[in-house]
């Protein structure tokens, strides 16, 4: 115990104090009650997500998410080895989403510049070749463009995917891609979980499986609304990796709709989307356990690299409804953080 807290006694000591950072619930509040973009940016510019808005010509997105990223780099600087890899696989996935987007923007044949400007923030360090990958013409070139990263391996077995078995049309190949990048994203998630052991591996493999639940839930409307798949022709489609879903719940999940009870016997009533954020808070509310649980372990950062990165997702959210005029009362529903608490000013992490 005393090597254990001397190990994390400096990043334990940085997370607690950018945790203090966190949004509060009559900050939720008061972003929730502004008018307009403009009065919500006037309110967020009172608390620490101030400097984020300092470099102008950024999409708001993007300044919110290269913030996030930037505090949990910082963090895992600080951590020992086994914790930095665990921050950085979390991390990890700003570079996959930016891979999905940058091959659906060439299948799509949209313009360099929008393509670019659809990307999330990336480390300087990161490996993915932007020019070459943004020159491609097609999913072959920039498969090439690709080679000598870690994301090749996974294009050319989600492109071995799609000839073995091509139930999905046209759009087959390109989503077989995208799920072997998930599974890899989650397959090095799962990787640097069993670097620890005992209790420590407990609380953070069950945060692992249940960001996998979610994905799936992602996966699963996507599946059925725009590829119309049956149970057993989605499976292959998702992620073999949950906090309590076998294969055959997996499948039930996907035939789950808003008339009968979820398939983990919960009615509740939601739509999948409200179900995923259901879930989302669940995985919220496990990670702030890991806040409180042990005073020095590695879920400290981990858990604050996923509640910000929630509360992040919360902001754009937000924005998104101030932009499109959602009425107020329909945007908490929407929320990862926030929860109905958040309406009336109650304190809360």
């Amino acid at each position: 115990m005393i090597l254990r807290a001397f190990r994390y006694a400096g990043p334990s000591a940085l997370t607690r104090t950018l945790c203090g950072d966190l949004l509060s619930a009559r900050e939720y509040a008061l972003l929730l009650d502004a008018a307009n973009i403009g009065e919500m940016l006037a309110a967020l510019r009172t608390t620490s997500y101030a400097a984020a808005f300092e470099e102008t010509g950024r999409r708001f997105d993007y300044a919110i998410r290269d913030r996030w990223r930037k505090n949990v780099e910082k963090i895992s600087v600080r951590a020992p080895g086994e914790t930095r890899a665990l921050c950085l696989a979390y991390l990890a996935k700003l570079e996959f989403e930016a891979v999905k987007t940058l091959l659906r923007g060439i299948v799509a044949g949209v313009e360099r510049r929008r393509v670019l400007a659809m990307l999330p923030p990336l480390s300087a360090a990161s490996s993915i070749p932007l020019n070459a990958v943004v020159a491609a013409t097609d999913l072959e070139q920039a498969t090439a463009a690709l080679k000598e990263t870690p994301y090749h391996d996974a294009i050319a077995e989600g492109v071995e995917a799609a000839q073995a078995k091509p139930s999905t049309g046209g759009s087959g190949l390109l989503l077989s891609i995208e799920t072997a990048l998930d599974r890899q994203y989650f397959a090095r998630l799962k990787a640097a979980v069993e670097r620890f052991s005992g209790a420590e591996r407990i609380m953070i493999g069950r945060i692992a499986g249940m960001m996998a639940d979610a994905e799936n839930l992602i996966a699963v409307e996507r599946l059925k609304k725009v590829f119309q798949l049956s149970p057993e022709d989605a499976a292959p489609f998702l992620i073999p990796l949950g906090a309590r879903r076998e294969v055959s719940q997996r499948r039930a999940l996907h035939a789950w709709n808003d008339e009968h009870p979820a398939s983990d016997g919960r009615d509740t009533g939601a739509s999948d989307g409200a179900l995923r954020v259901l879930l989302l808070r669940a995985l919220n509310a496990e990670a702030r356990r890991l806040l409180f649980m042990i005073p020095f372990h590695a879920g400290l950062p981990f858990a604050f690299a996923i509640l910000s990165d929630h509360e992040a997702a919360d902001l754009i959210a937000i924005h998104e409804a101030k932009r499109w005029g959602f009425a107020r009362k329909d945007v908490p529903g929407r929320l990862i953080r926030a929860s109905a608490r958040a309406e009336i000013g109650e304190p809360g992490v």
